[in-house]
């Protein structure tokens, strides 16, 4: 069964892993400039290390979620979670004006 279904979780990943690249540099991006300039590295320390531990509960509970109900619930869950992350984001999002940044990202003018 699981070699029917490997094309399909591969692309899934693919899609997967794309969607985290595309949020974590933006939410990166955001974390970083929503203090000040002396802020800075402790936003983005503070957000990795936050990233991380989800990434370690996340690796904790994956397993025992697919034992106690199954891939099903394990999948519903995660969905649901994701859900709940970009909903907090948007959130976020509107409660914060939109500024340039700080900083330019190319401050030589370079591309």
């Amino acid at each position: 069964m699981l070699s029917r279904l490997l094309p399909a979780l591969v692309g899934v990943q693919f899609v997967r892993g794309l969607s985290f690249g595309s949020f974590t540099a933006n939410a990166m991006t955001f974390a970083v400039e929503a203090g000040d300039n002396r802020s800075r590295g402790r936003n983005s320390g503070l957000f990795n290390m936050v990233n991380g531990a989800g990434h370690l509960a996340g690796l904790l509970l994956g397993r025992t979620l697919a034992q106690a109900g199954g891939f099903a619930v394990m999948f519903a869950v995660s969905a649901g979670g994701a859900l709940l992350g970009s909903l907090c984001f948007l959130a976020l999002q509107r409660g914060t004006r939109q500024r340039a940044p700080a900083v330019p990202v190319f401050p030589d003018g370079a591309s």
